[in-house]
């Protein structure tokens, strides 16, 4: 690690922790509070917003960065940090005054065009490709905001994710990967000492911005030459999570964008699971699937055997709220026996 890493690396720390500590203040004094609805796994109001913290730990590390090191990435870095802050802004207008849902749309495939056209300029990519990608950090910027429903889980998976793109980053010699997703993770473990314990949320300001983060991010390494597959993998549990969720209710006529409370982790707290608890393991599976790219990057797994363990991992997840409940049953039943 070069002397400019170590410097980064140990200052975004600082500012994570910092800015965590003092973002719940600014956000009570504002009044920007999620009140409980029937979708919510809270029962009181709590602040939301929070994800002002990572966002500007984020950028502070980035520019930190560039300034103290000569970056030959130098554009991946800015483009980067502008795309997480903006869609932390965006985040932020929706938490502290609301946009209407065809606004956020338009403005989230507009954020990862911008984001997708800028690190491609100059690069022989073909359009549609072009557009596929920046489809895909829209998408993924909702994903993240749909799975932020508990203590802890959006948190983690910024840890996780940032952490398995460092990894990537360094095993295929992608400078500026391991920098940023060293970053990602500092700043995102940094927001669970204030979110671990329900006293502030990330809201949309930080569930969008890490939605860019790990889209653009993953996105910005494949156009790097690491491997598509080591990317995409530390971010299949949530795709699949949300993917099938979302299928389901299409199928059945609901309307998809409306609230509820469909999603495994979600099925989970409500059938007892704490949200720690639910976190944890929603992130050992995430871990455990960006494992798996990592092996494939160090070219220990064929292309199959990656596919075939994250196919497997993911259904595994996705029956976590039946094999609990068939637990719980049993061990009811068990007891009633005994009594």
């Amino acid at each position: 690690m070069t002397s400019a890493g170590a410097l980064t690396f140990t200052s975004t720390a600082v500012i994570a922790l910092a800015t965590s500590l003092s973002v719940r203040p600014l956000l009570l004094r504002l009044k920007i509070l999620d009140v409980p609805t029937h979708r919510s796994s809270h029962t009181a109001p709590v602040a939301r917003g929070g994800g002002l913290a990572p966002v500007v730990t984020i950028a502070l590390g980035i520019l930190l960065f560039v300034a103290t090191d000569e970056a030959p990435s130098e554009r991946t870095f800015l483009v980067f940090m502008a795309v997480v802050v903006a869609a932390g802004l965006l985040g932020w207008f929706e938490d502290s005054r609301g946009v209407s849902a065809g606004k956020r749309a338009a403005a989230h495939l507009l954020i990862g065009g911008a984001g997708v056209g800028a690190l491609a300029a100059g690069r022989p990519t073909a359009w549609w490709l072009i557009t596929v990608a920046a489809v895909a950090v829209a998408a993924y910027i909702n994903v993240a905001n749909f799975m932020d429903g508990i203590n802890g889980i959006s948190g983690m998976h910024g840890l996780v994710v940032g952490t398995t793109l460092g990894a990537l980053g360094r095993i295929e010699g992608v400078h500026w990967l391991a920098v940023i997703g060293g970053v990602l993770g500092l700043a995102f473990a940094g927001f669970l000492t204030v979110n671990l314990g329900g006293r502030v949320f990330l809201g949309d300001t930080g569930s969008y911005a890490l939605g860019a983060a790990c889209a653009l991010g993953a996105i910005a390494a494949a156009m790097d030459g690491v491997p598509l597959l080591s990317v995409i993998a530390p971010l299949t549990i949530y795709l699949a999570d949300t993917g099938v969720t979302l299928t389901r209710r299409v199928l059945r006529g609901d309307r998809w964008a409306e609230a509820h409370r469909e999603h495994v982790y979600q099925k989970l707290v409500d059938g007892g699971w704490s949200h720690l608890r639910c976190a944890v393991v929603v992130s050992l599976f995430t871990a455990t699937a960006g494992g798996l790219g990592v092996a494939h990057a160090l070219g220990g797994l064929a292309p199959l055997w990656v596919v075939l363990p994250l196919g497997a991992l993911s259904a595994a997840y996705l029956g976590l709220p039946r094999m609990s409940a068939w637990g719980s049953h049993r061990a009811f039943g068990v007891e009633r026996t005994r009594s």
